[in-house]
């Protein structure tokens, strides 16, 4: 066992930055499902299918979003550092 203690503070700046993140995230997709909602509304379903298709698709979507801002900032990451060979 070591004696090194790791720092208090790091774990909070830690715990602190995913939960930003999450709360983020979770604010992100009440704003696509809300949108959703409002955007099939003159389709002419009921209220409750709208309801329905919006929550579900909330987080589908804004995971989706999620994944190509990560997937373009690794590609800006690998093109600055001159990693050919990285997909």
């Amino acid at each position: 066992m070591s004696n090194k203690q790791m720092p208090a503070g790091f774990v909070g700046k830690s715990f602190s930055t995913g939960c930003l993140y999450g709360l983020g995230m979770a604010v992100g997709f009440f704003v696509i499902s809300g949108l959703v909602f409002l955007l099939i509304g003159p389709l002419g379903l009921e209220t409750n299918i709208r309801m329905l298709v919006a929550v579900a698709s909330g987080p589908i979507l804004g995971t989706g979003i999620l994944f190509l801002i990560a997937l373009t900032l690794t590609r800006r990451i690998n093109d600055r550092s001159g990693d050919a060979d990285l997909p």
